[in-house]
Formats: structure tokens, sequence, C-alpha cells
């Protein structure tokens, strides 16, 4: 009995295939570019990272550097913060270091450093060639720079498409596992030795095809930054494309038409119709269509942009994130929308850069030294060892910040003292080695230190104002039994002197030295008070001291004395100690000098080129205190006495003292710029080199009224 048989119905339902949607392929979703599309990582797109051929794939990075503002950013950015400021050559002889500095600049090192640097990170890879001047020279054998001594003649960096294959460990059990031993460049074998390796850190043995099939590199280099990058450029760039689009069918005119096959199909309508679509052209400025409708309606069409302002600057911020550059170095500007783009991870960010300098740079530099400081410099062998390279901070700190941190190390520095964990000399080397005063302390200035902490500590739990403190502690050293002592110090007698006259006498002095330009003729007591005033001085300057660390010991400019102030010389003045010697800053460095010439009664003025004063308790050929300008060199021991002269009649006028420089050329530079009316040359007269001694003995045993030398 034969089966029956089934329903038409049936069988068209049992053979009928299932239509899925239509869906238009290409980027988008689904399309080839399309990640979510497979179920796991595909095994194909677009990132060149997965090409199999590794020069189509360079070719494709190099491509999107030269034509993506975002990859070459990714590219540059770091290697230009990393080598922006120039790196400091330490532990060596000045000597030293100053032929390093003019080889660096003839073989032109930054610039190839840099070059190499971006290879790296854009190709994953480079070398930096050393070529060296010899007869016989053999790039394939192993170059020993200590034995060889052969002369650095150029550096070149090579990208990794000059380099076909190379010699290098591949037993994951050997100590040089992964490691080069020698390259091919061009075909002629070049040993690592010649060369400073940039290898672009690979996680992977690069012949590990198990791994690494897509990315396979026989040259032995790592990938590049912008391969894991391709996908965020892409589409960053391709939204900013999209917006464009956007932006230019943006607003279309509609024209609807009564009748409009009807029109169409006779001569005249076709007339009428061509009128009308000039007219709506001219309307529009992008898109206009004609369609049929109720008599004639022409109405405008337009697109809204929403979001699309904030979709564009998220997809630079997630690339800025993605490629570890704070989005305020990336974009130039601080988004809204991310919160990992604030100064503390700028900061984060230079100290990346910061390891990058030392742990990266560092080591192939060093390897670039030896072969010039064995080849060049007589001495290398005893300072190889002493060597430092030393990268300068990129991280600036605010002047607030600054500020703030020099005060919390005082403090530290002060409460180890005060709890006997640190001497008083390790103290004041930890203070002066960090750089945080403009002058060098002494022991004895530490003293005073702590004692204008604990009054200032004092006179904060008090809530009593520090300078009017001061001026009441000066005057009570002015009281009777200081008086009649400082009297007696004097010479005179103080059961014979009116003490009331010589208070009066003090008084008047005051007011003299305010508004008097020039000395008048003193009485007996007024020219007593200025006898004690001398020997008040000790005890005044202790005062100013306590003042002048009050404020950090800082040299900012005070207000401009007045003409009368200048006279009497009683204006505020800044006070510093430098190798025993007590120096009043008049006009701190940058500040601006101003006086009137005697003959012409012209106002000047000059920038100061360093600190300008006077040293105090001395008196110079003008019967004023010597001056002395302070350079920028606190250890240097050098001192330089210039014999100014008038500059029209050639006759020796003061001495002007030169502390702070390293050698005769770099104080006469100093003196010739510290005038403004181009007649430094014809003042300079004789100049003299002393040791700091040698200055202090003729300070006190010399006649410093007349020509040094003289």
């Amino acid at each position: 009995m034969s089966k029956p048989r089934a329903s038409t119905s049936t069988a068209s339902k049992r053979t009928a295939t299932r239509v899925k949607n239509m869906q238009v392929t290409g980027q988008g979703q689904g399309g080839t570019g399309d990640r979510t599309a497979f179920s796991s990582v595909p095994s194909y797109n677009q990132n060149p990272e997965t090409f199999t051929n590794p020069l189509e794939r360079w070719r494709q990075y190099v491509i999107m550097y030269t034509t993506s503002w975002e990859a070459r950013k990714i590219v540059n950015i770091p290697i230009d913060d990393a080598l922006r400021k120039p790196f400091t050559l330490k532990g060596i002889s000045e000597e030293s270091a100053n032929h390093l500095k003019r080889r660096f600049d003839r073989l032109q090192l930054i610039p190839i450093l840099k070059r190499s640097l971006k290879l790296e990170r854009l190709l994953g890879g480079c070398l930096t060639f050393m070529g060296l001047e010899s007869d016989k020279d053999e790039p394939s054998k192993r170059y020993v720079p200590k034995s060889e001594k052969a002369k650095l003649r150029f550096i070149n960096s090579i990208p990794v498409s000059r380099i076909s294959r190379m010699h290098w460990d591949t037993n994951p059990l050997s100590e040089n596992y992964m490691r080069p031993d020698s390259f091919f460049i061009n075909n002629v074998e070049v040993h690592i030795s010649r060369c400073l390796l940039w290898d672009g850190d690979p996680l992977f043995d690069p012949n590990d095809f198990a791994l690494t099939q897509y990315r396979a590199n026989l040259a032995g280099f790592g990938p590049s930054v912008l391969g894991c990058l391709w996908d965020d450029v892409v589409m960053a760039c391709g939204t900013r494309q999209a917006a464009y689009q956007l932006i230019q069918i943006n607003g279309a005119i509609i024209a609807a038409i009564q009748d409009l096959q009807d029109i169409s199909g006779a001569a005249p309508g076709q007339k009428n119709l061509a009128k009308i679509q000039q007219m709506v052209n001219q309307l529009s400025a992008f898109r206009a269509a004609i369609v049929d409708g109720d008599k004639v309606q022409i109405s405008q069409h337009s697109a809204s942009f929403g979001s699309v302002p904030e979709l564009l600057i998220t997809y630079l911020q997630v690339l800025s994130a993605a490629s570890d550059i704070p989005a305020t170095r990336f974009l130039g500007q601080a988004p809204g929308g991310l919160n990992a783009t604030g100064d503390s991870d700028l900061e984060n960010y230079y100290n990346v850069i910061d390891a990058m300098q030392t742990e990266h740079i560092t080591p192939q530099l060093i390897r670039l030294i030896d072969v010039i400081g064995y080849a060049e410099l007589p001495t290398w062998d005893q300072e190889r060892d002493k060597l430092e390279i030393e990268w300068p901070p990129l991280w600036n700190e605010t002047a607030t910040e600054q500020a703030d941190r020099a005060g919390k190390t005082i403090d530290y520095v002060l409460k180890l003292v005060e709890a006997a964990l640190m001497g008083d000399d390790k103290a004041i080397e930890e203070i002066n080695s960090r750089g945080i005063l403009s002058v060098k302390l002494d022991v004895d200035d530490l003293a005073l230190l702590q004692a204008a902490r604990d009054e200032a500590d004092k006179l904060a739990a008090d809530q009593v104002d520090a300078q009017a403190e001061i001026e009441k502690l000066t005057n009570m050293s002015l009281g009777f039994n200081r008086e009649a002592l400082l009297v007696s110090a004097a010479g005179a007698d103080p059961q014979k002197i009116d003490m009331n006259a010589f208070r009066e006498g003090w008084k008047a002095e005051q007011e003299h030295r305010a508004s008097v330009a020039q000395d008048a003729e003193p009485n007996d007591d007024l020219q007593l008070t200025r006898i004690v005033l001398d020997h008040l001085a000790e005890d005044k300057e202790y005062y100013q001291k306590l003042s002048k660390i009050e404020n950090a010991l800082t040299l900012d400019p005070h207000a401009d004395p007045t003409d009368n102030q200048i006279a009497a010389g009683n204006y505020r003045k800044h006070h510093i100690r430098l190798h025993g010697l007590d120096i009043a800053i008049e006009n701190p460095k940058g500040s601006i000098r101003r006086g009137r010439d005697p003959k012409t009664l012209k106002i000047w003025e000059s920038t100061l080129p360093a600190h300008y004063g006077y040293v105090k308790r001395t008196t110079g050929a003008d019967g004023d205190h010597v001056d002395v300008y302070v350079g920028e060199y606190d250890e240097s021991q050098l001192v330089f006495v210039v014999n100014q002269v008038d500059c029209e009649t050639g006759i020796f006028d003061e001495h002007k003292v030169i502390l702070g420089c390293r050698d005769v050329h770099e104080a006469r530079n100093l003196y010739l710029s510290g005038f403004s009316d181009g007649m430094a040359h014809r003042r300079l007269g004789t100049m003299y080199q002393l040791s700091m001694d040698e200055f202090k003995s003729w300070l006190a045993n010399g006649d410093t009224t007349k020509p040094y030398g003289g």
C-alpha cells in the first residue's frame, strides 16, 4: 500500500527557503570591517597589523601618518616632549662635557635621535647606524670602543624597510633569547655593536608563528603604535567626514506643483517647469526637488545636528585616552566630557616621558658616548663610570607650588635639627643642594632661620603682626641702659651726656635721613647719635635678617625709592651672606636702577644683569660702601675688582667688585652690560682677579679709597 502523497501546499512549505532581509554591505554593521559580526577575533580586517606582507603593512602606516593629523600626533608628541629640553652630562669634567656637546652638534644627534624614535613608534623599530673613520671598516665585525678607538664620523637612522633579515637567538632556553647579533641593511651585514637598537619592545618571539602569524616580522622588531589604534583613528576621521557630508546635504527645497504630469507633457509646460526649476535652484544652495502636489508650494526642510559636535569630540577623547596622551596635550584644550584630562594626568604623562628618557634613551646614548669618549678623550677611562645623563624636568611647578614646597622643605629640615636627628652642617647642605633659596646659607644663617621660625610661630599664635613686633623689639633696644652702654662704646661718658638730648638727636637723625638729600652740619649730640647708630647696626641687622628669612629670602624688587631716600640711603634693601661677606642688595637681577645725572640732570635707567648692592661695613672711593655685582655662580671663589674711571676725563672714579663669575670674560661681560648709555667700555679701567681671601684682606687692610693695584 503506497503512502499518500503530500498535498501541494505541504510540499511547498517543505521546499520553501527563508530569505534574509536585504542589507547593504560595506564598512558598517555586518560589513567586512564590523568585528561584532564574528564570534571571535576576526581572521582578517583592514587593520594593517593583520597583513602578512610587512612592506604593505608599513606602507599603510606611513600613508596614515602622512594624511592624518591624529596619527601624526600619536607618533610625534611623546618623542617631541622627551627631547624638548637638552640633557646635561654630569659627573665628568667640564672640558669633556663641552667636547661631547660639540660632537653632538656636528653629528646632528638630536634631529637623528628624534627621527629614529619616531620611526620606532611608526613602524615598530629602527636602527641608528654609527659610521666610523677607518681605512678597513668592517661593519659585520664586533666593535669594541675601549680597544679599537675609531673616531665616529656620522650617524644615520635606518628604518625597518631597509633591514631585510638578521641573525638572532631563537632558542627559548638560551641566555641571549630574542637578542640580536647582527642585521642585514641593504644586504650588508652589520653587527649590533655598530648600531643603537630601537626595537619597539616586542612582546613575543617574532618568529613564533603560533602567536604572531599576522604580525610576523623577520627583522625581529615590535608592533607599530598605530596598530591597536588603527580602528579608532579611522572612526574619528570617518565621523568627521560623515558630519561634513551631513552639512553638505543639510537643507532641501521641495516644490509641489498640481498636475505636474499633465504640465510636463506639453511644450509650454516644459518651459514653465524649467523656469520653476531655475528658481528653485537659485533658492537652494544644496538640494532641490519638484514633486506632484496641490498647486505650487515651495517648502524648505533642514536636518538637525543635535549631538554631532559632542560625538566628534568624544571620538577624539577616546583616541587621546587610547594613545596615553592627555587630551590637554593631544587636543590643545581641556575637554568637558572625560574626567581623565586634568593637571594630574599631565603630570603622570610627563612622568611616563621621564621614564622613557631614563630607561629607553639613556642606555643607548651612553653607548654612543663611549664610542666618542674612548676615541677622543684621553681621560675617558677614569671618567666613564662617573658619567650621569640628567634630563630636565618636563613638569614645571607654578610659583605658588614652588614656594609651598620650599617652605615645607625648610620646615622639615628644621624639625630634624630640633629633634637632634640632623646637624647644622647637614641641614645647611640639604637646603643649599635643593636650590630652594636664592642665596647660599651658612651655619650662622641656620640659627637665624630657626629663630625666625620660632618667632613667626609665636607671633602667629598670639595673632600679632610680625613687622610691628620687630619694630617694638628695635625700639626696646634704645632703652636707657642700652643707650648708656652704646654711649660708652662711642668714647663718651654717659654721666656727662644729656640723654634727653641724645634721644632728641636720635629722632632728628631719623627725620634727617628720611628727608634731606645732603648732610647738614650736625651738632655734637647729633654727631654722637650717628656714632651710636653705627654700633647699633649689628643689632638692627639681626632684625633685618629675621625679616629677610621670614619672606623666604626672595629677591623681588621693592618699590622704587624717592630721591630723598636714595640720598639718605634709608630705603628698603635685601640682605644676603656670601662667603662670609654681608651684602646689601639694592637692586635684584632684572630690576631697573634709576638715577639722575649730576651734570645734565637727566634721569637714566638701566636693567640690572645681576644682583647689585654693596658690601656692608666698608668704605669705597666715593665715601659710600664698596659696590658689588653678584653673579649666578655662588660657589665661585674668584673676585674681580674694576677700577672704574670717569668716561670723559679718564680719572679714577670708584671700585666695582664682581662676585659669582667663573672667569674674567664672564665678569667683563657682566660689568659692560650694567650700563645703558653705551659708555661702559670708556668707564672700564683696569680689572684685577683676586681670590676671596685676598679680597677680604684688601677690604680689611687695604686702602679702598684709591685704585686697586695703583
